[in-house]
């Protein structure tokens, strides 16, 4: 099995992001943010979906239009 995140941001540090435009995510899209954060030894990931927002277990499920909006506040 291939765990992998659609993008690695590193600025004072790496925050791994997954991109799901919908309104449920998988648990297997779960689990594998949670390999790679705890491969990677990150504190937080983000995870982009269409309508989703709350933030659970170190993710933070964000709405594609807010993630745009405020990506540069969120990767520091």
């Amino acid at each position: 099995m291939q765990h992998e995140v659609d993008i690695i941001a590193k600025n004072k540090r790496i925050i791994p992001v997954e991109v799901k435009y919908r309104a449920t995510i998988s648990t297997g899209d779960i689990k594998n943010m949670e390999f790679f954060m705890k491969k990677n030894n990150t504190a937080r990931g983000i995870i982009v979906t269409k309508d989703l927002f709350r933030e659970e277990k170190r993710l933070l499920y964000i709405p594609a239009w807010l993630f745009l909006l405020s990506y540069e506040t969120l990767l520091e």
